[in-house]
């Protein structure tokens, strides 16, 4: 075999991730993936828009709060990037839900206490 086939034979070899070790990454499982990752960037960046308008408007303590919100929205999307191509553990899973449980419920807070004036 020429060096060239060889190669090309090599590029065609799957090599499963850790993250498709772990789940099954069927059509179903990453569509429903893709669809709770939308949900959750749509209520991010709704109270991230949201905060920074009442910042303006009411007190900048709002800004500080957005500010501290897309940092946790950052290092989650880092987090799950390395997931994904298999570079982070299992151990890793936890973490990265618990991360992403703390940035909803920062986001639900967030709009309770502009709203509610608490």
């Amino acid at each position: 075999m020429s060096v060239s086939s060889y190669k090309s034979l090599e590029e065609g070899i799957y090599k499963p991730t850790l993250y498709d070790k772990i789940f099954r990454n069927t059509r179903v499982d990453r569509f429903i993936d893709h669809i709770i990752i939308f949900l959750v960037l749509v209520f991010v960046t709704g109270t991230f828009i949201f905060l920074i308008i009442e910042g303006i408007r009411q007190r900048i303590v709002y800004i500080f709060i957005a500010l501290c919100l897309f940092a946790y929205m950052y290092c989650e999307i880092k987090l799950v990037k390395y997931y994904r191509k298999g570079e982070l553990e299992s151990k890793f899973k936890k973490l990265i839900l618990g991360l992403g449980f703390s940035i909803v419920l920062q986001c639900a807070i967030s709009i309770c206490v502009i709203e509610f004036h608490v």
